[in-house]
Order: structure tokens, then C-alpha cells, then sequence
């Protein structure tokens, strides 16, 4: 709908300014009194004026082409993560429940160390993505916030055993509590990013299936 509204504007704007240009050089400029030097000028300006007006639309359109190709390659990139995302929340959910049901075990530093090593199996999404998502800034922000959030996660967990005050279930139950709202946070942010590209998803299949059927 935006692109529609931009095309009508520039193209009835434009048509509506020479409109206005004509009826007043009709109007005000005595045409029978020129001499050839004198439609020499008006000619040349005319045509300068026909030149700057092409400038401003081929310069327009171009802008609004190079939107329409980065909003559509945004919603590509988004398109594609849905899974990614999906996967990426089993894991931090999988991690953030064996937090708190293995703080009592004595083997809970080695499986922490395992949890660690669980995100590596995470499909992590690159800057260079989260950059061409730049037209779509909200999932992108989200995005951005649960990647450092997931990999912070990781280090907590593979620094865990260096750690003096988790060597008793008590320490190891409070960390786990500790960590419960920052996992809820990071995954809340996946689960926002989910909805958010899927809805992507479907607008590009949607606009896709008009174009098509037109």
C-alpha cells in the first residue's frame, strides 16, 4: 500500500506542477511578442525543467525499488529462521528446566558443562543477517538481544566449574535460581522473534501468491 501511495504521489504531483507551470506561462507570458532568441530561452528552459522533473522520478523510483528489495529480503531472511528460532528455544527451555532439576545431583557440573555445549548446536544467526533484517528493526533488536543473551548463557555455564560457590547443591540451587529470569527473558525475546517472523513469512507468501495470480 505504501508503494501505491508513493507512485500516486509522485506521478499526480508532478503532472499537477506542470499543469500549474503551463496555465501561468499562458497566463502571464506574451507569447506573440518573442523573438527567436527569446524562444531559444523559453525552449531551452522548458526542456531543462522536463529534465530536472525526469531526475526526480527516475531518482524516486529507484528509492522506492531499492525499499521494496530490501523489505522483501528481510522478510526472506526472516522466512528462513523460523526453524532456526524454533530450535534454538528447545534447547534454552531443555536448559533453563535441567538447571534447577540437577542443582542436587552431584554430577550437576558436569551436565552444566554438557548444557554449555548444547548451544553450540544452535543455528546462531550472524550479524550479517540481523543487518539485511535492518527494514524489519523490531525483530531485528530482538534478535540481537537473544543472541548476546544465548550466548552469554553459554559462558555462565562453561565458566561454571571454576566457580568456588557452586561446589554444594545449596550454590548450585541458587545459581540456578539466579539464572531463571534472565532465561525467561532470553527465551521470551526467541519467542517473540518466532511470531514476528513467521508473520514475515506469511505477508512475503501472501504478496508472492498475488503477484502471481496477477
Amino acid at each position: 500500500m505504501k508503494e501505491s501511495l508513493d507512485t500516486w504521489y509522485n506521478r499526480y504531483g508532478i503532472l499537477a506542477l506542470f499543469v500549474v507551470v503551463g496555465f501561468v506561462g499562458y497566463e502571464r507570458i506574451c507569447w506573440r511578442g518573442l523573438t527567436a532568441s527569446d524562444w531559444g530561452t523559453w525552449t531551452g528552459a522548458i526542456f531543462a525543467g522536463l529534465a530536472f522533473a525526469g531526475t526526480i522520478w527516475i531518482a524516486s523510483s529507484e528509492a522506492r525499488n531499492r525499499e521494496a528489495l530490501g523489505l522483501r529480503t528481510a522478510q526472506l531472511v526472516a522466512a528462513s529462521m523460523v526453524l532456526r528460532l524454533a530450535h534454538a528455544e528447545s534447547v534454552m527451555v531443555k536448559i533453563a528446566e535441567k538447571l534447577v532439576s540437577l542443582a542436587s545431583t552431584d554430577e550437576a557440573l558436569t551436565v552444566h558443562i554438557l548444557l554449555a555445549r548444547d548451544i553450540d548446536d544452535i543455528d546462531l544467526w550472524s550479524m550479517d543477517e540481523l543487518i539485511h533484517m535492518a527494514p524489519l528493526p523490531a525483530i531485528a533488536i530482538q534478535l540481537a538481544e537473544a543472541r548476546d543473551q544465548i550466548l552469554t548463557t553459554q559462558r555462565i555455564l562453561q565458566d561454571l566449574i571454576r566457580r568456588d560457590d557452586v561446589r554444594t547443591s545449596e550454590g548450585r540451587m541458587k545459581f540456578a535460581r539466579e539464572c531463571q529470569q534472565p532465561m525467561s527473558i532470553t527465551i521470551g525475546k526467541i519467542s517473540t522473534s518466532i511470531a514476528g517472523c513467521r508473520a514475515q513469512a506469511d505477508a512475503l507468501h501472501i504478496k508472492s501468491s498475488g503477484m502471481t495470480a496477477g
